[in-house]
């Protein structure tokens, strides 16, 4: 049998009859009209096959052909048309950057939709059963889920979405599902000016994107030690973490340095070393530290120093503080926590990151090399460190307006408010940190004029040793205020006093934004207030604030145990008293709990009355002789 190539259908070919061959009787020549038939037949079904392929293949992605013919077109965005919106969504494009050829679909999914309660459209049901499945039960939808489909490549827009009513819009956020990996994201925004909508920038337009209501955070708390300072049982009790402090980079990118002694791992509470560029806040080592971020080959052996160290023992990870890094390293500084981060997840350990506290630019905050967006997104925990100003933490003052625009940069669940429980020192606008006692030292001791002993109820001038000094009023921050004077009445400084009451105000200020809880910096040190962990322990279980007391001065006088009497007066005006025998005076800092006497006045005894003496007795008469 012999085929011919140029029969498509490889159909077989009759036998050529030879003219001296006789036709056998009873035979009929071969017919080509069965086998002709049969071909076609199957060119018919290959065709047919071929066609619904080619038909299924234009109706799945890319081409999606169905979806283009019968769904609502995309909306062009160019220079001409920069934003298009639904439902409270608005999606646009910088005109600078807006592209010809860019197309966005949008799409509402209503909550009774995306809970269960309505079916959705065929399209939507995988999707939407993943990312129900995927919420967070933190996480309470306050919109519809947006939909958003996109043509062509975007260089970044901006989103805009209604708040709901009756939401607050502090304690909202934006969360994204991503289809790639099934998840919901942190989406950074921020309020509007007249807080009716939330303004997100974003450098890719997300796949679904909703408003949502963050549960309440149960606080968590962080204790710092530094070497040389003990922790004392109740605050290891009441730490959720631990940092002990002592560890500095050096220029090969190894450790150097110890770490405080006494801290052990397997108790109630994580251990996680913080590795810093300084001993004292006073003496910050930058250059040290530019140096491991300009050089790719040290930096990247400075992580694997990190991960190593980290990985030495059962640590719950690292915090890294790297202080007054020059701006010009944000981009290095950011690579280097983004990689940090991969392999510490990598080894099963956390990273937290130490972020000085903004300067205020404008209406806008600057972070220097410190890209708060960026580590926020890599890291773990994210700790700002408070400023010693009390003048900051009052109603509607900087710290405030700081924590709500971290809250839009940063997940709220991973911001920890890094606050000093010592009291300050300002002097000519510097702060630096002091105990109470150094705090109070400068009004000086009780002390009596004149010398004692003296006479009973005579008059005695009870005062104080020290600078002249002035009780500030309370302000909105609750932290008590003395100014000190020199003789001449020139200002010496000012001495503001953190009291359990003053504590109290910071950490509701943490409370009011949510924010997954607070670090107390010298909590472990000798001059740590002594309500300060009862303080941070209500705080821990949503207790009342401490209500605040203004600072007064109070004497009161005490003989042989009892309360003789008592008086309140301001720094600097004398206390007379006329004590009938020996009397304690004492003088309490109402406000501080401190007390800055005893003093004991001696009184003489009383002395002696001399009594007259008895008239001679009268001898009775005798009768005369």
């Amino acid at each position: 049998m012999s085929f011919d190539i140029n029969n498509e259908d490889n159909e077989p070919q009759p036998f050529i009859r030879q003219e001296s061959q006789p036709k056998r009787r009873g035979t009929q020549p071969a017919s080509r009209t069965s086998g002709g038939g049969l071909g076609c037949a199957l060119v018919g079904i290959v065709f047919v096959l071929v066609a619904v392929l080619i038909g299924i293949a234009l109706l799945l992605p890319p081409f999606s052909l169905g979806e283009r013919l019968f769904s609502p077109p995309y909306t062009q965005l160019n220079q001409q048309n920069t934003s298009t919106s639904v439902g409270g969504l608005t999606v646009a494009l910088d005109p600078a950057n807006a592209e010809s050829g860019f197309g966005v679909r949008l799409k509402v999914i209503s909550y009774e939709v995306f809970s269960g309660q309505t079916a959705p459209e065929p399209e939507d049901v995988t999707w939407i059963t993943a990312a129900r499945g995927a919420l967070p039960q933190s996480l309470t939808p306050l919109s519809p889920i947006y939909l958003i489909e996109k043509q062509g490549t975007i260089p970044g827009a901006v989103l805009t979405i209604a708040v709901p009513q009756g939401a607050e819009v502090t304690l909202i956020d934006l969360y994204r599902y991503d289809l790639q990996t099934s998840r919901w994201q942190f989406v950074a925004s921020h309020p509007s000016d007249d807080n009716k909508t939330l303004i997100a920038n974003v450098k890719a337009l997300p796949d679904r994107l909703a408003v949502f209501l963050p549960s309440r955070l149960v606080p968590v708390i962080g204790v710092a030690v530094d070497v040389g300072q003990d922790l004392k049982r109740d605050a290891a009790a009441l730490a959720n973490t631990i940092y002990p402090a002592g560890l500095q980079p050096a220029a090969s990118g190894a450790l150097q340095g110890v770490l405080p002694a006494g801290i052990e791992i397997g108790h109630s509470y994580g251990v996680v070393p913080v590795i810093r560029n300084f001993a004292t806040p006073a003496a910050v080592d930058v250059a040290t530290v530019t140096m491991l971020l300009q050089n790719s080959g040290l930096r990247a052996i400075h992580i694997e120093r990190l991960v190593d160290f980290a990985s030495s023992k059962t640590y719950q990870g690292l915090a890294i503080d790297y202080r007054r890094l020059p701006p010009e390293q944000r981009d290095n500084f950011t690579d280097f926590i983004t990689t940090l981060a991969q392999k510490l997840h990598n080894a099963n350990l956390t990273l937290t990151v130490v972020v000085p506290f903004p300067t205020q630019d404008g209406s806008n905050f600057n972070t220097g090399a410190y890209d708060w967006r960026s580590i926020g997104a890599t890291a773990d925990s994210v700790q700002i460190v408070f400023p010693l100003d009390p003048q900051a933490l009052a109603d509607k003052g900087l710290v405030s307006n700081v924590l709500q625009w971290a809250a839009g940069e940063v997940n709220r669940a991973r911001l920890q408010a890094a606050i000093s429980v010592l009291s300050v020192q300002e002097t000519d606008g510097s702060f630096t940190s002091v105990s109470a006692g150094d705090a109070l030292a400068p009004l000086g001791r009780v002390v009596v004029k004149p010398n004692t002993p003296i006479q009973p109820e005579n008059p005695v001038e009870v005062g104080l040793t020290g600078y002249a000094a002035q009780f500030l009023p309370l302000d909105s921050s609750n932290t008590p205020g003395i100014k000190y004077f020199n003789p001449d009445g020139t200002l010496v400084g000012t001495m503001w006093l953190t009291t359990g009451a003053a504590i109290s105000k910071r950490l509701e200020r943490v409370a009011t934004y949510n924010l997954a809880g607070v670090v107390a910096l010298d909590l472990a040190s000798p001059g740590a207030p002594n309500d300060a962990v009862n303080t941070l322990s209500g705080y821990k279980v949503n207790q009342p604030a401490v209500q605040p007391s203004a600072l007064s001065l109070k004497w009161m006088v005490m003989s042989n145990g009892t309360l003789v009497s008592e008086s309140t007066a301001i720094p600097g005006t004398p206390f007379i008293i006329k004590p009938k025998k020996e009397s304690v005076v004492n003088a309490e800092v109402v406000g501080a709990q401190s007390t800055l006497g005893p003093v004991t006045i001696n009184v003489l005894a009383p002395a002696a009355v001399p009594t007259q003496a008895a008239p001679p007795a009268t001898l009775p008469a005798t009768a005369s002789p």
